[in-house]
């Protein structure tokens, strides 16, 4: 199975952030994104949860500044 990570986040008044080398999406997490996809059906807790635990895997890649201002850390 192919993984999923991050490769560029954008945050409104910051702009886009690219990133390199991103921890990958937990492999549960990245089954259950793909279905959603699949299925053009977005569970929107669901989502929510899988982003900030990205997100949180990859902080020290992101802007902190910006991650505070969204209260993502």
């Amino acid at each position: 199975m192919k993984q999923i990570q991050l490769v560029r986040i954008s945050f409104d008044g910051y702009g886009c952030c690219n990133v390199q080398n991103a921890t990958p999406m937990e492999p549960n997490d990245a089954k259950a994104f793909k279905a959603m996809m699949k299925a053009q059906m977005l569970d929107q807790s669901l989502l929510e949860t899988i982003v900030k635990k990205t997100i949180a895997a990859n902080k020290a890649l992101l802007w902190e500044d910006a991650l505070a201002r969204y209260d993502l850390l």
